[in-house]
């Protein structure tokens, strides 16, 4: 037909082609896209670093379970509950030993708590030591504000770190608890676990 410019077949298929290419590009772009924003939304509104949210009830009749790992030097991990607590743990002197506690409670975890006391003797003598034993609060926790129906999270972790000593001039050791609340006030304790210097 005179005026008409008429397209080859194989013109006309590698057309084809890349209009099918663009089109599947856009869509995986599209469901990425999609992804991203549904990953991001989720991230954007869960309270929680760890454990999962839940509503706060207005009472809540379980007891919190409490852990407490106890990093030491050199990569080795003692744990304590409250049914099985060690009564002491030791690490070589100046070593730095990193306390992490969690607590957990499906319907919601108040505060977890370190209680620290430090005794420090001079010598080898045990008559000259100071022990002003746990205190009159934690020396580290992480509370939730939060109220019956609000949002809470199951669980709730604290850490904080010691050092040991022991020489001929003294020595530095640590007793430690951990205590977990739930948001009717029941409270679990480790009892207490002293660390100490080899």
């Amino acid at each position: 037909v005179r005026g008409h410019a008429i397209e080859r077949p194989e013109r006309l298929e590698t057309r084809r082609y890349y209009m099918q290419q663009r089109n599947y590009f856009r869509l995986v772009r599209l469901t990425l896209g999609l992804l991203c924003l549904a990953t991001l939304g989720a991230c954007a509104t869960s309270p929680c670093s760890v454990g999962r949210a839940v509503t706060i009830p207005a009472n809540d009749v379980t007891q919190p379970l409490v852990v407490l790992d106890l990093h030491l030097p050199g990569g080795k991990i003692a744990s304590a509950t409250p049914a099985a607590p060690p009564a002491k743990v030791t690490a070589p002197s100046d070593g730095t030993v990193t306390l992490i506690a969690k607590a957990t409670d499906p319907d919601g975890v108040r505060d977890v708590q370190l209680w620290i006391g430090t005794r420090s003797c001079s010598g080898t003598d045990s008559a000259a030591c100071t022990n002003p034993g746990l205190g009159g609060k934690p020396v580290a926790s992480n509370r939730d504000p939060g109220a019956p129906g609000q949002v809470g999270c199951t669980e709730r972790l604290v850490s904080h770190n010691i050092v040991v000593k022991r020489s001929s001039a003294g020595s530095v050791s640590h007793e430690v608890s951990v205590r977990g609340i739930n948001f009717s006030g029941q409270e679990v304790r480790i009892p207490i676990i002293w660390v100490e210097a080899q």
